[in-house]
């Protein structure tokens, strides 16, 4: 985590090797690179993969990237002339490091502890001095937030996604946006009482779970009991989630639940449901993996022992 630039909002962090690890997996042979299945993956992450993280700055108007910093550790150390040739790219250095930029100009950064850096849609200088900043910091800058989802990606919950919006909304903004709402606007709640339970939005999590097949959960989460919207969480939600363009069609079927200070729906999720998720925040891995058995599998090499 300690990778992860301080002005990131949004993440999605991966437990890859959990998931290979999980029934539907092993069925569907995602940890075997030769296999025809292995295209049909849920990650697309070679095997030797074990832990991935996407940070990235959306602009919450259209949700779009200002930047990308993928963090990914894998179990060998990576070469990284093996690494240019296999992605046809050239080997470049930043921040006196050296690294491989792949032919979409993007760049892939080799750290300590088998870790590896991908850096896209930024410009160079900002690059370097995220490069030099990672190889400085000693704890995470990220928001609290954020950090705590990050956390949470292991184990039986293998796939985390969250947006931190803490203080990026001006109250007008979500006075408007209440009035402008039909469900919130019809509803018995004064506009004031409305305004001040969104206020205190931290952000999303949804959470997924990979068994024999995989479960969801999408939390709505509040820094205070947001106990006034209890009675019409669910349709609030699809609500948002349709603005947004991230509504699937096994929402409709979830389940809603209040714990703590979050607002939740969950329920079964489909493969193609998670792909629709994951490409909001325009997961994308190809500049590390191009052929059949992952560009890290034949990039990466043992750790030698020493004598």
């Amino acid at each position: 985590m300690t990778l992860l630039p301080e002005s990131t909002n949004a993440v999605l962090a991966i437990d890859v090797a959990a998931i290979l690890e999980s029934p539907l997996a092993k069925s569907n042979h995602w940890s075997e690179p030769f296999d025809p299945k292995f295209a049909e993956q849920l990650t697309r992450l070679p095997p030797d993969a074990q832990r991935f993280v996407l940070a990235t700055e959306l602009g919450l108007d259209h949700l779009e990237p200002v930047w990308e910093f993928a963090a990914l550790k894998v179990n060998h150390a990576v070469d990284v002339e093996t690494l240019r040739a296999d992605i046809d790219g050239r080997v470049d250095s930043l921040a006196g490091k050296r690294a491989v930029r792949t032919e979409r100009e993007s760049v892939i950064v080799p750290f300590r502890d088998n870790r590896l850096g991908l850096i896209r849609i930024a410009p160079r200088a900002w690059a370097a001095l995220q490069v030099r900043h990672a190889e400085t910091r000693s704890a995470p800058c990220i928001a609290p937030f954020l950090a705590d989802a990050v956390v949470r990606a292991g184990g039986q919950t293998q796939i985390v996604i969250a947006l931190n919006v803490e203080d990026a909304l001006p109250m007008e903004v979500v006075r408007n946006t209440i009035a402008r709402s039909t469900l919130l606007a019809n509803s018995e709640v004064a506009l004031d009482a409305l305004a001040e339970t969104f206020s205190s939005l931290q952000g999303f999590v949804l959470t997924v779970q990979v068994t024999d097949s995989m479960h969801g959960k999408l939390e709505m989460v509040f820094r205070n009991p947001p106990s006034l919207l209890s009675k019409f969480s669910k349709p609030l939600m699809l609500d948002l989630l349709a603005s947004a363009g991230s509504s699937l069609p096994e929402f409709y079927q979830w389940q809603p639940s209040q714990v703590d200070n979050a607002l939740a729906i969950e329920g079964e999720l489909s493969i193609d449901g998670l792909r629709k998720l994951l490409s909001l925040l325009h997961y994308d891995v190809s500049d590390m993996v191009r052929s059949p058995e992952g560009t890290l599998a034949r990039a990466t090499k043992p750790v030698p022992h020493a004598s």
